[in-house]
Order: structure tokens, then C-alpha cells, then sequence
């Protein structure tokens, strides 16, 4: 068995199975924005040609979701606690600033202006606070 060594963010039990799991999702969400990019650029200038084409695409960046939480759930298996500890703080903060935030951003919007909300504005400020949360966990616990 591996002795317990200390990495970039402290003590881990495994640092070459963590550190391949946190490759793997890296990758997987690297892969997924791309196809989110591309399928957005894809239907603002009209590249697929019919509604079908661009269910289709939606459908298959959809899937490469999938792959991301895959990656992420089996990183947060195979961790160690006090990283699934500090996960699940910045995912708990990361959810009340999506529910909350979201709410408070969705009535502002519907007040102030016509029109649906954006919800990438949402996303990227739950995307924010969970980096933000990791990284304050991280020292926290270290």
C-alpha cells in the first residue's frame, strides 16, 4: 500500500489515482465546453443545416455531459475525505448560489427588462463559486 504523502493540497491517500480521476474530468470538461461552444457558434450562424442537425448536436454535447459527471462522481468516490469534504462545501455553496441567486436574478430581470433571463449568467457564477470554494477549502484544511 501507498504511504500517505503530501501533495499540492495537502495529505491524500492515493496521489497518482486522485491525480489521474482530477485528469479525467479535466478532460471530459475541457471536451464538453468545446462542444458547447462549437454547438452555440454552430446554430448563431446557421453551420447545421435543418432543426433536426441541431437536435442531434445538442443531443451528443448532452451525452458529453454525462461523461463529465461520471469522471467527477468516480473522483469524488475514490478520493480521500477531507477532499470529498471539501467537494461537497463548494457544491453546497455552488447549489445555494444557483437556487438563490438564480431566483434573485430571474425576478430582476423580469422586472427590469423584457425577455426570458440568461441562464449562462447563472451558470458561469456557479461555475466561479465552485473554484472559489474549492481553492478556500483547500486552505482551510491545510
Amino acid at each position: 500500500m501507498e504511504e500517505v504523502k503530501k501533495g499540492l493540497w495537502g495529505t491524500c491517500g492515493n496521489p497518482r489515482r486522485d491525480v489521474a480521476n482530477q485528469r479525467r474530468v479535466l478532460v471530459w470538461s475541457l471536451i464538453w465546453a468545446v462542444a458547447v461552444l462549437a454547438n452555440a457558434a454552430a446554430i448563431r450562424t446557421e453551420w447545421l443545416p435543418g432543426r433536426s442537425m441541431e437536435l442531434a448536436a445538442a443531443a451528443a454535447t448532452s451525452l458529453v455531459s454525462v461523461g463529465v459527471l461520471w469522471a467527477y462522481q468516480r473522483y469524488l468516490r475514490e478520493t480521500d475525505e477531507l477532499r470529498q469534504r471539501i467537494e461537497l462545501e463548494a457544491l453546497a455553496f455552488t447549489v445555494g448560489v444557483g437556487v438563490f441567486g438564480g431566483m434573485a436574478y430571474s425576478l430582476f430581470h423580469r422586472v427590469l427588462s423584457a425577455g426570458e433571463p440568461d441562464l449562462t449568467y447563472v451558470t458561469a457564477a456557479m461555475m466561479f463559486t465552485y473554484s472559489i470554494g474549492v481553492v478556500v477549502g483547500h486552505r482551510r484544511y491545510s
